[in-house]
């Protein structure tokens, strides 16, 4: 699989925010990518900015990675009416 390495987060958030809305009537509110390291195979890191997406590609790729890229969104909380 190839990555657009130049993609920004902002166009990531959007593009996932809308099929969250789309399918739950949900907001996202943040965006988290698992990668696997020796000393901790569950690590998640916080996508914040444009560097972090190209961080993220750019491990990926490193570990010679055949798996999907695991993306988890943490959902904002839906006011009371």
């Amino acid at each position: 699989m190839m990555f657009n390495k130049s993609v920004k987060l902002d166009e990531i958030k959007q593009k996932i925010g809308a099929k969250i809305t789309r399918r739950c009537g949900r907001r996202m509110s943040e965006l988290f990518y698992k990668f696997p390291v020796q000393s901790n195979p569950c690590k998640i890191r916080r996508c914040d900015k444009d560097d972090d997406v190209k961080t993220m590609i750019t491990l990926y790729y490193s570990h010679g990675n055949i798996e999907p890229i695991e993306l988890f969104v943490e959902l904002a909380d839906v006011e009371s009416l």
